[in-house]
């Protein structure tokens, strides 16, 4: 028999696993670094048309709430005075008194549960505005093969208090983008185009 030597194993081994790896690599899809892109969404926000018109159309209706309300206010205020007139002690008085303050009270519960219902439609109304954004995003990012859009926030650090800055940092992972890599001006394009 003959004589195996190392050498020979190791040409043998080396043969083996280079076809090994051949056959992998042949498998293996190509690897393909992620492209991603960033989007400044308090910008989208802003000049989002829709999202202006309901910010407007909310702000008018708790305007017209706030209004309605002093109006409201005045009516009890002078029904108040009419009271001077009265003596404290009178049941007259007591009577009226019991009566105004609870006006008072339930025009106070009316505001308060037509501010919640405010609150919710604008909550509600960020919500789909949202998805919209979230919507053009995909189409976006499909169209021009993206696999991954990330928020960004560039401008100023809103907050008063120190606690408000910290938080707006926290919420900010982003230190910097090449410009070439936002998205925001195609997405609003898209948003505003509807």
């Amino acid at each position: 028999m003959r004589k195996i030597t190392t050498a020979t194993i190791a040409v043998l081994l080396t043969g083996t696993l280079l076809s090994f790896a051949a056959g992998l690599r042949a498998q293996a899809p190509e690897f393909r670094p992620p492209r991603t892109a960033f989007l400044d969404i308090h910008r989208v926000i802003e000049k989002y048309e829709r999202s202006r018109a309901v910010e407007k159309n909310l702000a008018e209706k708790a305007d017209r709430l706030r209004t309605s309300f002093d109006e409201r206010m005045l009516e009890i205020r002078k029904k108040e005075q009419l009271l001077d007139g009265l003596s404290e002690s009178s049941s007259e008085f007591r009577k009226q008194k019991r009566a105004i303050d609870r006006e008072k009270f339930d025009l106070q519960y009316e505001l308060k549960e037509q501010e919640q219902v405010i609150r919710k439609e604008a909550r509600d109304e960020m919500a789909n505005i949202y998805r919209e954004i979230q919507n053009a995003v995909e189409r976006y990012a499909t169209a021009v093969d993206l696999d991954a859009v990330l928020l960004v926030s560039r401008g100023e650090l809103p907050g008063d208090t120190l606690p408000e800055v910290k938080f707006q940092i926290a919420v900010r992972p982003v230190l910097y983008i090449k410009d070439d890599l936002d998205v925001t001006d195609p997405i609003l394009s898209i948003l505003n185009a509807k």
